[in-house]
């Protein structure tokens, strides 16, 4: 009887590890799917044992699942003729009824909020026939991104999300830009063009809220995106934007088209002190711009990175941080071979780990810090033999930190915190020679060189206190790999790295 037993459970393991999905998760994405009409078959996958294999669907190496990404492929994209009608960007029915197909149309099953281990979830542009924000919402206190936005809510918001506490991005806009060419005029025989406004705003659901205390609790919170939601009324109040300023690691605010009619209220404002991209255009605000609007000195404009940059190949320092840049990164840097500083930190960029920095192998200073970058850190990285400095702090990578790194023996500070990484620190980390070395002479003299043209700065936070680098030359060497999901135990190597100055694991 106990050989059965044995053989019984044997045989579930082993079905589990086939199947790589939790049977109660794959019933709620099931139930999920019931719940809404699927015109473009996006959902067409979900079939079979392994959910974790579907479509927009990402398990965790426990196989729970951790992401649900539905976002609509093909939103509508229209633009405003000088009839004020909605015509496709393609003038082409075809197309815009493809992408008006491409939604998804429905309610949501308040099975998805079983998914205890979600940590990424996008219902962007989908139809969901001007339902609730579901309560069940509150139940998915992992979730660290959340988009709900365009995806036709119409709701008050109170209280669903206060206790998302883990949340770091949030967006719950309801409109979208659309150019608008109907408020141009054309004189052929002078051959003037006079623009009006050239976008309009497209209304995708109604949300509203009366206050926005429901956001004192989201202290994680990044970036903050609410751009068509009804403030009027919050904004007769002339404190409403109070809860906003306890928000101190907000780097991006939009409430733009929001219906605020109040001051702008630059006191709050100031309190964000790693804001660097703020729109709160089209309201009614009833003061003018402030001058101490001014005080945010790291709001820049909106923008791209010209591709002509891999042009210049003697360039040896660029420095790109602190902007609003949101487009992909050009691939073309990589003909830019005698970087040696590349800073593009504090912006938007989003996707993978850049491949094109593999190409610039005379690379010593690279800051990706403060972005959207996500997924794992590839094995290229131990080929740039001559990095110095390496800051991916506030992204979202994951995986484990990679091997290779140890492998960087010039390498005297890195700062990977505040992201997803996982599993144990590398055994071998004293490969990394420079940090074995008490002396300062080991250092190159032109790695000096480098931070002095460039005017490199690095913030360092340790034990509550911020420091830059640039001041603080006792910090000249470093190790941050705080704030992730590390496990395992502390390597004894570590304890051969005579030269190291700060430690925050």
């Amino acid at each position: 009887m106990k050989h059965h037993t044995f053989v019984s459970l044997l045989f579930f393991f082993n079905l589990s590890l086939v199947t790589g999905c939790h049977e109660n998760e794959r019933e709620a994405l099931l139930d999920f799917k019931s719940f809404v009409a699927d015109l473009s078959n996006r959902l067409s996958s979900w079939q079979g044992l392994n959910c974790c294999s579907w479509h927009g669907i990402y398990c965790s190496k426990s196989w729970h699942i951790v992401s649900v990404n539905l976002e609509n492929p093909a939103p509508d994209r229209v633009v405003i003729n000088g009839n004020k009608k909605l015509v496709s960007m393609s003038k082409e029915q075809v197309a815009m009824s493809t992408s008006i197909s491409s939604a998804l149309k429905g309610t949501i099953s308040s099975s998805l909020f079983t998914l205890s281990h979600l940590r990424f979830l996008d219902l962007s542009f989908n139809n969901f026939m001007s339902s609730k924000i579901p309560t069940g919402l509150s139940n998915l206190t992992s979730l660290t991104h959340l988009n709900l936005s365009n995806a036709m809510f119409e709701d008050s918001i109170v209280a669903q999300l206060a206790n998302l506490t883990s949340l770091r991005v949030l967006d719950l806009s309801c409109s979208y830009e659309v150019p608008d060419v109907s408020s141009i005029s054309y004189n052929l025989t002078l051959k003037k063009v006079n623009g009006g406004s050239l976008h309009s705003f497209i209304h995708r659901g109604s949300l509203h809220s009366s206050n926005l205390k429901w956001l004192e609790g989201l202290h994680n919170l990044r970036e903050l995106r609410l751009a068509g939601v009804d403030f009027y009324e919050a904004s007769q109040s002339n404190k409403w934007a109070e809860p906003i300023s306890l928000l101190s690691n907000l780097r991006s605010l939009h409430l733009f088209n929001c219906r605020v009619l109040s001051a702008i209220p630059i006191n709050q404002l100031l309190n964000l002190i790693h804001l660097y991209s703020l729109r709160m255009d089209s309201n009614s605000f009833t003061s003018p711009i402030p001058n101490q609007l001014a005080n945010l000195t790291s709001i820049l404009i909106f923008g791209t990175v010209p591709n002509s940059l891999g042009n210049y190949t003697s360039l040896i320092s660029l420095n790109l941080g602190g902007n609003n840049f949101s487009e992909n990164i050009p691939s073309e840097i990589e003909g830019a071979k005698n970087l040696s500083y590349l800073d593009l930190s504090g912006n938007h960029f989003e996707g993978l780990f850049p491949s094109f920095i593999q190409k610039l192998e005379m690379i010593e200073v690279l800051k990706l810090a403060h972005n959207i970058f996500e997924g794992k850190i590839p094995q290229f990285i131990g080929d740039l033999k001559n990095l110095c400095i390496i800051l991916l702090a506030w992204n979202f990578f994951n995986g484990s930190i990679p091997e290779e790194i140890t492998k960087l023996e010039k390498l005297q500070y890195m700062d990977f915190s505040n992201n997803e990484f996982s599993g144990p620190i590398p055994e071998k980390i004293d490969g990394m020679r420079m940090l074995t070395s008490q002396s300062r002479d080991a250092i190159p003299l032109g790695y000096f060189i480098l931070l002095l043209l460039v005017g490199v700065n690095i913030e360092i936070v340790t034990k509550g206190s911020s420091y830059q680098l640039e001041r603080v030359y006792t910090y000249i060497s470093g190790i941050d790999l705080s704030c992730n999901t590390l496990t395992g135990n502390i390597p004894q190597e570590i304890g051969l790295l005579h030269g190291l100055y700060m430690l925050n694991l």
